[in-house]
């Protein structure tokens, strides 16, 4: 099939499984759990090994898995999803693709919640958060893996905490904050820093001392991300592949995106932390400000006069 039909096909053949793995008791009948498995440990194999078209295969099928789970989980969260949720821990070290694919987990989706006889346990997000999103900040952090699988983990973390309640990973909010910043830093304007941003704005929303120890780097961070130059998009560490999320670096909307998150943040510090914390920091964030407030976004324009507003205040 052409790619164009995939484009259409793909998506919902996918959702059509989310629909059903969670209308459905899959996980009673006889094999079930077990041949669903065994499909997404080939495809992480396929997607990890195989050749150029085995790795395609791969993806789009640990994708439709994906998805599944996602309607499963949302109703079982019991003893029975537990090898898949282990083969799930295991998608970023395959690829990055994979990882950022796990988002679909957590990520809302209509078309199963809004389904008659749709099943959405209260505790769900709690028990994904435990047994697959923890487990996977460790290795975020972990020096025992490679950089790039260390990268990998760190993206599928933010990807999947940006669609969660601050209550559920406030204990590792400290770790998760640190994530995000490192992820910024390596990938710069993107996609993954829009994610790494969003989950920084949650945290600096409802636990603002957490960001206090780390203000110097995010305030770096975010001026950065302001700019619209060559020069705004850091050099990206040799071990990183030339590959690895590029179809978006030159997305206008993806930076303003960034841009627009950065000057949430940097204009809601001195809403959240106390004046004398953020008076060194005042000309420089001042200055960058002031720049912005020439970007090519009229929103980015229009939220920098604001935040700028906010900062010449500080006395």
């Amino acid at each position: 099939m052409s790619g164009q039909g995939d484009a259409v096909r793909l998506p919902v053949m996918r959702a059509t499984l989310a629909v059903l793995a969670n209308k459905y008791q899959l996980e009673k009948l006889d094999g079930m759990m077990g041949t669903i498995e065994q499909h997404l440990k080939a495809a992480l194999e396929q997607a990890a090994n195989g050749t150029s078209e085995d790795r395609r295969r791969g993806l789009d099928q640990g994708l439709a898995v994906f998805a599944l789970a996602g309607g499963l989980l949302r109703r079982c969260t019991g003893k029975q999803t537990q090898g898949l949720l282990r083969l799930l821990l295991r998608a970023p070290e395959c690829t990055d693709l994979l990882g950022r694919g796990l988002e679909v987990i957590t990520a809302p989706q209509p078309f199963v919640t809004d389904s008659v006889g749709s099943v959405q346990k209260p505790l769900w997000m709690q028990k994904v958060y435990v047994d697959l999103v923890k487990p996977m900040i460790g290795r975020a952090s972990s020096e025992t893996h490679r950089p790039p699988v260390k990268t990998n983990f760190g993206v599928a973390v933010l990807l999947l905490v940006k669609h969660m309640e601050f209550p559920i990973y406030e204990e590792d909010s400290g770790a998760i904050l640190r994530i995000a910043l490192s992820m910024s830093q390596i990938m710069g304007t993107g996609p993954d820093a829009q994610a790494a941003l969003q989950v920084v704005k949650n945290i600096l929303v409802e636990a603002p001392d957490t960001v206090q120890d780390h203000l110097a780097s995010l305030i770096k961070i975010c001026t950065g991300l302001l700019s619209t130059g060559p020069a705004s998009t850091p050099r990206r560490p040799p071990w990183l592949p030339k590959e690895y999320a590029a179809a978006a670096l030159d997305d206008a909307e993806v930076r303003a995106g960034c841009g627009r998150l950065a000057l949430e943040i940097i204009g809601g510090l001195p809403l959240m932390l106390e004046t004398r914390i953020l008076l060194t920091c005042a000309p420089r964030v001042l200055r960058e400000l002031a720049a912005a407030c020439g970007h090519g976004s009229r929103d980015v324009r229009k939220m920098a006069r604001l935040a700028r507003a906010t900062w010449s205040n500080l006395k």
